[in-house]
């Protein structure tokens, strides 16, 4: 009881603080994520438990790694470390396979941070970056439905945008 009654007197001196799902990823790699890309793939195998000599830019490396978060993803307090591994590696895969885009950095004005994205030629980002965070964290969602890879999403956000 006392230890709720401090946690208690703390948030009220203090408040609660608040802070974008990017923020830490932000606070780590800022603008520069993409010089991280490698050696955060390269630690998908110890952030969710498989071996490293299964890891591959494949179909078969999607699947290993959609299951693998599966079987991680009951651990919410894990879900920070590997995170940023699975973006690098799905954005890494989605570059490869769609033959399109490159790393980038967007800044958010509103919250002072740096978001990871791939930039497509055309120069619009290739997912919603919120819906693969938010996706990933909230279901064990494959990462081809969260990243949007057939780019069905896209097409009906921008469809809804021309019509309205």
């Amino acid at each position: 009881m006392r230890q709720a009654q401090a946690s208690h007197e703390k948030i009220e001196e203090t408040g609660i603080i608040s802070e974008h799902f990017y923020q830490k990823i932000s606070d780590q790699y800022g603008r520069n994520f993409s010089k991280y890309v490698d050696s955060l793939i390269l630690e998908l195998p110890q952030s969710l438990n498989f071996d490293q000599t299964q890891l591959s830019l494949d179909e078969d490396g999607v699947k290993l790694i959609d299951e693998a978060i599966r079987w991680n993803h009951s651990d919410w307090q894990l879900f920070d470390k590997w995170f940023p591994s699975v973006l690098a590696y799905y954005g890494e895969y989605y570059i490869k396979h769609r033959k399109n885009g490159r790393w980038g950095s967007i800044y958010n004005e509103e919250y002072k941070i740096w978001i990871p994205q791939i930039i497509l030629d055309d120069g619009t980002s290739a997912f919603d970056m919120v819906d693969f965070y938010k996706n990933l964290l909230e279901s064990p969602t494959p990462m081809k439905q969260a990243g949007d890879f057939d780019g069905k999403r896209k097409e009906f956000r921008e469809k809804l945008r021309r019509d309205h």
